[in-house]
């Protein structure tokens, strides 16, 4: 073989080498895709961290916002996008998962590749000031005392099943009173109409400034209630699901791609222009994985969630 034609032959397999295009990567705008309107938590996070991500790769990274269809009209984008690192969702994969929906749902496990996870936020057992209770033990008591007679509100399927887990494991009963927002059920709460509830801290904040309502126990523990203890601190084990957002790229991106927005992703998450805003005005905590933890962690939640659904005979809307 003619040195010349060996030489263009190496030259042109180490231009496609995946090194080589993880190194090129990126050389165009990146988009991200979120499933909620601004200023939405997710919209905002994604937004912090497009900036960031820009400084450090130096290309635009575009938010775009695909609203509809709890999320998935975004993440069907990105699922049905080239696998190259150009389009990527931020959300969370779980709520959109064949869980919760009957209809279009995204099995982000086997159509998405995870890049990192970028917030969380524990739910939290919150109980109106109307009644005496301090502790889920109370609670329970009450309930099995006057079984149907404590009202348990929900805005969200996944926080009623979340519920439902505690139910299994205490045998108590319970009224489900449904809410279209949490403005209705904070109303409810603050009133007396509701006893108890799961949800994340943010909406509540202000309320336990007042003293109208009282949080019981997080899944995990909150930097903003620093006092509130964790599940596994009053005995209630395997208990310790957050809600929480991640990036993902279309199924099939090159590996070496993924590491880049991975490592990239990390480096931005210590960004303190984005770790107090997202804090301060969303109560969500900033954090990165690698895709592998990620992915881990996605398998993780979904058996709790699969596993929570069945115990329930939880039929997905």
């Amino acid at each position: 073989m003619r040195p010349i034609v060996a030489l263009t032959i190496a030259l042109a397999a180490l231009a496609a080498s995946p090194n080589t295009l993880a190194q090129a990567f990126p050389s165009k705008p990146v988009h991200i895709f979120v499933g909620v309107p601004p200023p939405a938590a997710p919209d905002i996070v994604a937004r912090l961290f497009a900036k960031e991500l820009e400084k450090e790769l130096g290309q635009p990274f575009v938010v775009e916002n695909r609203v509809g269809a709890n999320s998935t009209l975004a993440a069907k984008a990105v699922v049905g996008a080239a696998p190259d690192g150009y389009t990527l969702f931020l959300g969370s994969p779980i709520n959109i998962s064949p869980v919760f929906l009957r209809n279009n749902a995204v099995d982000a496990g086997k159509e998405l590749s995870p890049i990192s996870r970028v917030y969380t936020s524990p739910f939290m057992v919150f109980v109106t000031a109307k009644q005496p209770f301090k502790s889920w033990g109370d609670i329970v008591s009450y309930a099995k005392a006057n079984p149907g007679k404590a009202n348990f509100g929900t805005v969200a399927s996944l926080t009623t099943l979340l519920m439902s887990v505690l139910k299994t494991r205490s045998d108590i009963n319970y009224t489900v009173v449904p809410y279209k927002a949490n403005a209705d059920l904070i109303k409810a709460m603050t009133v007396g109409d509701v006893d108890f509830t799961v949800l994340t801290p943010p909406p509540f904040l202000s309320s336990i400034q007042a003293g109208t309502v009282r949080p019981l126990f997080g899944t995990q523990r909150f930097a903003l209630l620093p006092n509130v203890p964790a599940a596994a601190d009053v005995g209630i084990a395997n208990f310790d699901l957050v809600t929480n957002g991640g990036i993902w790229a279309p199924r099939d991106t090159p590996a070496d791609v993924v590491q880049k927005l991975s490592a990239s992703v990390a480096k931005a998450a210590k960004a303190p222009e984005i770790v107090e805003p997202s804090r301060k005005n969303f109560g969500l905590d900033i954090v990165s994985t690698t895709p592998a933890e990620e992915m881990r962690n996605f398998e993780k939640e979904m058996r709790f969630w699969q596993d929570a659904a069945r115990a329930a005979k939880f039929e997905p809307e």
